[in-house]
């Protein structure tokens, strides 16, 4: 999830009821760098599959807030890589 700023996190993990853990890698890309705007989503995402997360043939939320009440919410799934090309 975009890391926003811990207002953000804190108040979409607790909507959500996601853990801690569920946000780690936000809560990470805060500490390490700050809210680098709509380029956090991106960054997150690289730190997420880094981890191997979600395993291959999982699914993923991908979230970013902007100013206003501007939201984006994209649902990935993971392709494993055994079962060939993605269907077009």
């Amino acid at each position: 999830m975009h890391a926003g700023g811990p207002r953000i996190l804190e108040a979409v993990g607790t909507a959500l009821d996601l853990s801690h853990e569920a946000l780690r890698a936000s809560w990470e890309s805060l500490a390490e760098v700050g809210n680098l705007s709509s380029a956090s989503a991106l960054h997150i995402l690289a730190a997420t599959l880094d981890h191997d997360e979600p395993p291959p043939g999982g699914y993923a939320m991908l979230l970013a807030f902007g100013p206003g009440v501007g939201a984006e919410f994209v649902l990935l799934h993971r392709q494993d890589p055994d079962s060939g090309p993605a269907p077009a």
